[in-house]
């Protein structure tokens, strides 16, 4: 009888330390974009808005916008597999044609046609999945919302936006010279955060973190208390910070082809992995990996293009041929989502591996 109370209480305590430890570990996870996303804090992961924000998930739900030769911009809904497609928006869009490709990897080299000088001023982007809505910059390059079901689109302020975050129950967004605004999401109570050129948001451990040229800030929620983290010039380059990311307590940049990290103050920067890609071609933040497209000589002769893995935890690169060209990368329901320039939306494994067409 003592032997099966004394199981019962090691048990119990077990158990206890147990529940414990899932909360910490939660808790911890609480600034993780994966998580944020998931838990409708976040409209979309930092990653996928970073790239023009042109799919987005949420729960069995994946939503995308496309553009078809009509000149009509259209946002569908659809499970994870591509099927049940529901149109949910579309407008035909403006005679505004841009000369280049606006809030997109810095330096990008695209093919014409490919989000470049033969595509729309207001392509559907930044869209964003919090509870009921759906939030993105369509016509006129304005904001709108409108009903996961396609019911009631309004649009929310009559100002040119580009990009586009929807963090709880504020809309924070890039206009006026790429310049940091919020408001809240009926289009009220807009106000300035940052007087200066922003590359690049993330939110973490409830604080803003913006990506300039060559320097990354944290801020408060409301624009206050900016404090510099770190600045290109600190390493005896002033070059672009191209892309940055947060993962596991540490900042993430991909500066002079080249992945570093560091701690939360911009300190102990560490050489994670020498990507040597050529700049602006597609690429994507996500976990614990870097993800990236680079093109390379092939055996003989000619050029291919190679997907690469990065881990950022051993700084270990995977190689995988990927006869594809795509200007974008997405990551939703734990696969790698890009829209292939030989036609049609196509999905893989994180290894490259699994490649299938989406639709």
């Amino acid at each position: 009888m003592l032997k099966d109370k004394r199981k019962t209480i090691v048990f119990l305590i077990i158990l206890v330390v147990t529940i414990f430890i899932v909360y910490f570990l939660n808790a911890m996870r609480g600034s993780d974009e994966v998580f944020l996303e998931r838990n409708h804090r976040l409209g979309n992961t930092f990653g996928n808005l970073a790239n023009l924000g042109q799919m987005a998930q949420d729960g069995n739900s994946i939503y995308f916008s496309s553009y078809e030769p009509d000149y009509y911009a259209r946002l569908f809904r659809s499970d994870l597999n591509g099927n049940n497609r529901v149109l949910i928006v579309e407008y035909l869009t403006t005679n505004r044609f841009e000369a280049e490709p606006p809030e997109v990897p810095p330096s990008m080299n695209l093919p014409e046609g490919i989000f470049g000088v033969h595509m729309p001023f207001d392509l559907i982007r930044g869209i964003n999945v919090i509870g009921d809505w759906v939030y993105y910059t369509g016509a006129n390059r304005r904001i709108y919302k409108v009903g996961i079901d396609g019911i009631n689109n309004q649009r929310l302020i009559d100002i040119e936006a580009t990009r586009l975050i929807v963090y709880d129950d504020m809309i924070y967004f890039t206009c006026s010279y790429h310049k940091l605004h919020a408001m809240d999401t009926n289009g009220e109570n807009i106000r300035l955060l940052h007087d200066n050129t922003v590359r690049g948001i993330i939110f973490y451990n409830e604080h803003i973190f913006i990506r300039r040229y060559g320097e990354i800030f944290r801020m408060d929620l409301d624009g206050n208390n900016i404090h510099e983290i770190f600045i290109s010039i600190n390493m005896s380059t002033y070059r672009s910070v191209y892309d940055f990311h947060i993962y596991n307590n540490r900042i993430y940049i991909e500066l002079n082809n080249k992945i570093y990290s560091m701690d939360m103050n911009g300190e102990n920067i560490v050489e994670i992995s020498n990507v040597n890609r050529v700049s602006g071609e597609a690429s994507i933040f996500y976990g614990n990996y870097f993800f990236y497209l680079k093109r390379e000589q092939g055996f003989l002769g000619g050029e291919r293009r190679v997907f690469h893995q990065v881990n950022l935890d051993t700084g270990n690169i995977n190689r995988k041929n990927l006869n594809h060209t795509t200007a974008t990368l997405y990551v939703m329901n734990n696969r790698i989502f890009f829209n292939s320039v030989i036609g049609g939306l196509h999905s893989m494994n994180f290894d490259g591996s699994n490649l299938r067409r989406f639709r």
